[in-house]
């Protein structure tokens, strides 16, 4: 969600930000029905309780694309999140008060700034779909896209070899 968070970021304080890169940035795209029950007060709150491991474990397995060695990877790693007291309600209440969605205003105004920027995104993402670069590319024109071919919604944790090449350039310049 740092996409969406950095995003606004810049649009609060453009004096402060020459450059920016995105990572499959959240807030153009609709939250699913689970998602959307997790958002419910009472309900939500419960079910992050009784069955959040069960419920973002699941989540976790469909970021992780199709690869069962990077998805058993994946799930070991996030395993580690779920053990530290106090994550699945943090988790919550970024989903409850996160900017995930509705923020096509916000891309918008940062499109209309001179500014240089990079998005990488994977082409097989599951939970910001691929398809909403269109989208991001017309509102924000000054972005470059670096399309990780087949990269799921954890690319930049499993394809890091992709990434970290452009990325060091852009960084350089």
């Amino acid at each position: 969600m740092g996409g969406a968070i950095a995003t606004h970021f810049l649009d609060r304080h453009p004096e402060r930000v020459a450059r920016l890169v995105l990572f499959a940035p959240a807030g153009l795209n609709e939250l699913g029905r689970g998602a959307r029950l997790l958002l419910m007060p009472g309900l939500g709150d419960w079910l992050i309780k009784a069955l959040g491991d069960r419920i973002l474990m699941n989540m976790c397995r469909g970021q992780a694309g199709d690869d069962p060695e990077a998805v058993r990877r994946f799930e070991a790693e996030y395993d580690k999140q779920l053990q530290y007291k106090g994550y699945k309600r943090a988790l919550l209440s970024t989903m409850r008060h996160g900017p995930l969605e509705g923020q096509r205003s916000v891309y918008e105004r940062i499109g209309r700034l001179d500014r240089a920027g990079l998005v990488f995104w994977g082409t097989a993402d599951a939970v910001v779909p691929y398809a909403l670069h269109r989208e991001l590319l017309a509102l924000v024109p000054w972005l470059e896209l670096h399309a990780i071919d087949r990269g799921s919604h954890t690319a930049v944790y499993l394809r890091a070899d992709e990434i970290v090449p452009p990325l060091l350039d852009f960084l350089k310049q």
